[in-house]
C-alpha cells in the first residue's frame, strides 16, 4: 500500500523521487505513550522504509514485563539500530492497529538526495537492521537518538540542509508533529 501511495504522490508532484515522513503520535498510543516515526523514499523499484529502534535485547526483563518503556528511555540509553520498517513486526502492528492516526507528509527530492538516503540507510540483504549509536529519549543526553530525532537527522543530512524542519525538541513527537505539519 505504501508503495502505491508514494508513487501517486510522486506523479502528483511531477517527479519520481519523493521523501516521506510517517508519525504515529504518542497520544494515540494508549498503552505506552511512546508513538513512533519513520521515513521512506522512492527508489527505482521499491520504497525503502527506515526507522530507528532500541536494541530490545538490552532492555531489562523487568521493564519489558512492566511495559514502562517511556520512563526507562528517559533515564537510560541502550544500543540503537535502524531497521527496515516494512518488515518490522512492531511497525506492521502499528499500521494495522493505528490506521488513520498515522500522519504522513512528503517532499519532492532530487537524485542526489535519493542517492544519499540509499547510501546512508543501506541494510545488507542478510540483515534485518544495522546497529548504530545509542537510543534514548532523554533530550540532554548527547550522542543518543530516538526515532524522531534520528529521522529528522537523516532527512536533514540527505538534503544537506541543517535547517530543514526546525524543531526545538526533536526527541518529542508532539514537537516534531508541529514542525512537520504546523499544528
Amino acid at each position: 500500500m505504501q508503495t502505491k501511495k508514494m508513487t501517486a504522490i510522486a506523479a502528483r508532484n511531477g517527479t519520481d523521487k519523493v521523501l516521506g515522513a510517517y508519525l504515529f503520535p504518542s497520544r494515540a498510543d494508549v498503552d505506552n505513550k511512546m508513538g513512533h516515526m519513520w521515513i521512506s523514499w522512492t527508489e527505482e523499484i521499491n520504497v525503502p522504509n527506515r526507522g530507528y529502534w532500541p536494541d530490545f535485547s538490552q532492555i531489562p526483563a523487568t521493564v519489558r514485563r512492566s511495559g514502562n518503556y517511556r520512563d526507562f528511555f528517559i533515564n537510560n540509553r541502550v544500543p540503537g539500530r535502524y531497521v527496515d520498517e516494512s518488515l518490522n513486526p512492531i511497525t506492521i502492528g502499528i499500521r494495522e492497529l493505528a490506521g488513520s492516526t498515522i500522519r504522513n507528509r512528503s517532499w519532492s527530492i532530487g537524485e542526489q538526495v535519493r542517492t544519499r538516503l540509499g547510501l546512508r540507510c543501506v541494510i545488507p540483504p542478510d540483515k534485518d537492521g544495522v546497529d548504530e549509536g545509542f537510543y534514548s529519549c532523554e533530550e540532554e543526553r548527547e550522542n543518543c537518538e530516538n526515532c524522531s530525532s534520528w529521522a529528522l537527522k537523516v532527512m536533514r543530512d540527505a538534503k544537506c540542509d541543517p535547517g530543514f524542519l526546525p524543531c526545538r525538541r526533536p526527541k518529542r513527537l508532539s514537537f516534531v508533529e508541529i514542525a512537520i505539519w504546523g499544528e
